[in-house]
């Protein structure tokens, strides 16, 4: 089959080659806008003043969130629109996430656009509501079934649906294949836009910390330089909304070095296809309205030759105790006693994080233009910080639960080219594959052994009041008590097509 192609002005409408884009343009050309163009018509043109996702009202939802649990399952996949399978990976993470039960419960979403022209969290809000609706409605499915045939199905009720047109065209670049960690970065960064939506005031540190957002994906570090002589400690607080673990701790210089064997031919075809697919970006913005985009981009095919990695492997635990491992500084002068010398550079959670995004960096500084570092990462479901806290937190430190993988299946060794997939644990506990349309149950048996990109854990039970505001906002009472039954839509195409 020959390389899928999608219109370059819009980058969402998929076509199978040229003659069938330009056949359809005078059609597709009513809807065609770039990326990151408002839509003008239908829910987006009704703007809804909703619950302010900052400061005291979004917490009176707490209760209620911290209780919501997928508990029919994972079973909706995305389609793939033409090298999507990063933004449908961190989609369907953010999909289960504690945020995603946030947002089922605040009623309203506010759509107010944000300064990007879009408002990227009421479109999360409408996609988690028809997914959670559609899982309870599949699994219902499977209840009659089994209740008309007496067999239980041998695979279960699944579905799949295209992906909202804004969170398709806020997180595409020129339609190439990107990068999920770097797509989870821009999502959240456009979800904490969303908080302040209707805000007249200063958005700064105290303001996000204050938000949603922040809320359930922030992390409060601690550092602090140890004078070794008066051991008076210098503290500077850190903020993250995911933790950086590179996958080259602990790795000896031989290791480095046999990592480092790069297949040159494979690394020469690579960048071939790379200049071949840049050649073929056009820059549309001059273009004549009346005529289609020319030259559609293409998605490469994926390949199955996995590179052997040679390196030790490591676990989650391992990499962390190295992140947050003391280091000795020697020149040094201490503010308190004046004294030149040694100090110990110190780190950890100042505040456990409700949930925890850990990002396993695969591209060391190889000078190798597609090396990728498979090293082996081994985790459980369970995750304990204890360790990590900084030294004087007081507090007892509860479990933290795996809930969702992205994991990276790559061509030889490359970062360039590849397929990003997705499991997810349900409140029952069962994990599903979502690779792209199709949806799979899969044991743990099966989970724990895969490669992680991104891991997301969260805490059990989660704070609903885990970081205080600093601006006293009145809060807004929780409607009456809803039964945790979401109803399914009737129609499963948001996009703009």
């Amino acid at each position: 089959a020959g390389a899928y192609q999608y219109c370059s002005r819009c980058k969402t409408r998929g076509y199978c080659g040229v003659e069938c884009q330009r056949a359809h343009w005078q059609e597709h050309r009513k809807v065609c806008r770039p990326p990151g163009a408002e839509r003008e018509s239908g829910e987006a043109a009704r703007r809804v003043e909703g619950v302010a996702l900052h400061g005291e009202a979004y917490k009176a939802y707490g209760s209620r969130a911290a209780a919501r649990r997928s508990r029919f399952g994972a079973r909706v996949g995305i389609r793939n629109e033409g090298n999507t399978c990063y933004l449908s990976s961190v989609v369907q993470a953010l999909t289960y996430s504690p945020l995603a039960s946030w947002v089922l419960e605040i009623e309203p979403i506010g759509n107010g656009p944000t300064a990007a022209g879009f408002n990227l969290m009421a479109e999360l809000a409408t996609h988690v509501r028809k997914v959670w609706g559609l899982n309870e409605a599949l699994a219902a499915s499977e209840v009659a079934a089994l209740a008309k045939s007496g067999q239980p199905a041998r695979r279960p009720a699944t579905a799949e649906v295209s992906i909202a047109g804004t969170l398709l065209r806020c997180s595409r670049h020129a339609g190439h294949m990107e990068d999920a960690h770097e797509c989870l970065t821009y999502v959240l960064a456009r979800l904490l836009e969303a908080c302040g939506v209707g805000y007249e005031g200063k958005q700064d540190d105290a303001w996000e910390k204050s938000t949603i957002v922040y809320d359930v994906f922030g992390l409060d570090l601690k550092q602090a330089v140890v004078c070794t002589s008066c051991q008076n400690a210098s503290e500077t607080p850190l903020s993250e909304m995911a933790l950086r673990l590179n996958a080259t701790l602990g790795l000896s210089d031989a290791d480095m070095a046999r990592a480092t064997q790069v297949d040159h031919a494979l690394e020469r075809t690579l960048l071939a296809e790379r200049r071949r697919r840049a050649l073929r970006v056009l820059d549309d913005e001059d273009a004549d309205a009346d005529d289609p985009p020319d030259d559609p981009l293409p998605r490469a095919d994926l390949a199955s030759t996995p590179r052997a990695e040679s390196t030790p492997p490591t676990s989650v635990e391992a990499l962390l105790a190295l992140f947050f491992e003391s280091e000795r500084i020697d020149d040094f002068e201490c503010e308190n006693c004046k004294h030149r010398g040694a100090c110990e550079k110190r780190c950890g959670f100042a505040k456990p994080p409700n949930s925890l995004a850990l990002y396993v960096d695969r591209v060391p500084a190889f000078g190798a233009l597609f090396g990728k570092l498979n090293r082996v990462v081994a985790f459980d479901s369970t995750l304990d910080l204890a360790p990590f806290l900084a030294d004087d937190h007081p507090a007892p430190l509860d479990a933290y639960h795996l809930y969702a993988i992205v994991t990276h299946l790559d061509v030889g060794g490359s970062t360039f080219f590849g397929h990003y997939v997705c499991y997810v644990r349900d409140a029952t506990d069962r994990w599903w594959l979502l690779d792209d349309e199709t949806v799979t149950p899969v044991p743990w048996a099966h989970v724990k052994h895969v490669n992680p990109y991104l891991l997301f854990y969260s805490k059990s039970p989660p704070d609903p009041c885990h970081h205080p505001s600093p601006r006293q906002d009145h809060p807004l009472p929780p409607d009456t008590d809803k039964d945790d039954h979401t109803a399914a839509p009737t129609d499963d195409d948001d996009d703009d097509d």
